[in-house]
């Protein structure tokens, strides 16, 4: 996945850079009221492996099977324990309320231990600085 962004700061080595959020309407020309062109910008911290500078446009690299192991760990995970928790009391038949709460638990404790797993994760680690995009 390769985006663009501008470096607001630079820390050590370290550079944050805001990236324009994408979303389904980047190409709409449609005028739908969906305010598309008020996307926003979302800030993550590189490591500035190019030397770039404050104001410097970059172009910043992830491998497609990170982005895509992180989708279907926030994503799809959670669905699955959620319909686990749900499935395994139902075949102890036990009522559909413990098996709709074991699911709304079981869906809980995943973005929990999720959270666990990924709190001491940094951008950084994920996110590559390609290029000096020059104008």
């Amino acid at each position: 996945m390769v985006n663009e962004g501008i470096v607001l700061k630079v820390q050590g080595d370290f550079a944050v850079v805001g990236v324009k959020r994408q979303s389904a309407c980047d190409t709409c020309r449609a005028k739908c009221g969906g305010h598309c062109d008020k996307a926003t910008t979302v800030e993550t911290t590189v490591k500035n492996t190019l030397n770039a500078k404050v104001g410097d446009r970059v172009k910043l690299y992830s491998k497609t099977s990170t982005v895509m192991r992180f989708a279907v760990t926030i994503f799809l995970l959670p669905l699955i324990t959620a319909f686990l928790g749900f499935l395994l009391p139902y075949l102890l038949d036990l009522s559909k309320s413990v098996c709709v709460i074991f699911s709304v638990i079981s869906f809980i404790l995943t973005y929990f231990v999720i959270w666990l797993i990924y709190r001491n994760k940094k951008g950084y680690e994920t996110i590559e600085m390609e290029e000096i995009i020059e104008d």
